[in-house]
């Protein structure tokens, strides 16, 4: 009986200290509303909220950052940069092409220029080998005549000429040729042949 009065008592006692207990707590955070600190800490709860939340969702990327090219925009760069390397190749192989055209055509020309300067100058060639044929016959003429016949034509002709011819025969042939001319124009003719105007020119 004294057991079952004992364990009623220590709950009463139990309950009015919890009483007491919930009585102060309610008391303290009246107290804490009433003078502002409440607000203070109801917000900063929020807040706390407010930052799980947000460490809850992915960061942004921060708008001023470098974006790194991916593969398929390396690829592509390549690719285009491959094209105007194309595109430069066949302009040259198409610039290529027109210099051989040119070149040839420059050849054509100068082959046809040749021919040209050729089919001039072979009468002038020609007429200078007959010119020179004439005058060796005309020097075998005079050198196989008698002297004082010799003598006697080319007395009459400039003496230019007469040099010229003299140059070109032998030289025992031109003394006796000389022995039989007048004087004077004998002496011009020597100092013609000596000085040498004409030495070859046959």
């Amino acid at each position: 009986m004294e057991k079952k009065l004992f364990n009623s008592r220590s709950s009463f006692l139990v309950r009015i200290v919890m009483g007491i207990a919930i009585l102060k707590f309610t008391l303290v955070v009246f107290s804490l509303m009433t003078t502002g600190i409440g607000p203070s800490i109801a917000e900063a709860t929020r807040n706390t909220a407010d930052i799980k939340k947000g460490l809850d969702q992915p960061e942004a990327p921060p708008s001023s950052e470098i974006r790194i090219p991916c593969r398929q925009d390396i690829q592509k760069i390549i690719q285009a940069r491959l094209r105007k390397l194309d595109e430069r190749e066949a302009l040259l192989d198409e610039k290529e092409r027109e210099l051989k055209i040119l070149e040839k055509d420059i050849e054509k020309r100068i082959r046809e220029l040749k021919d040209i300067q050729e089919r001039l100058e072979k009468p002038v060639r020609n007429a200078k080998e007959a010119s020179q044929n004439r005058f060796r016959h005309l020097v075998g003429v005079y050198s196989s005549m008698e002297p004082s016949r010799a003598a006697a034509l080319l007395d009459r002709m400039d003496e230019d000429t007469v040099v010229r011819i003299f140059a070109a025969m032998k030289s025992k042939k031109v003394a006796k040729i000389l022995a039989l001319m007048s004087a004077e124009r004998a002496a011009r003719i020597s100092s013609e042949l000596s000085a040498g105007r004409f030495a070859g020119n046959i």
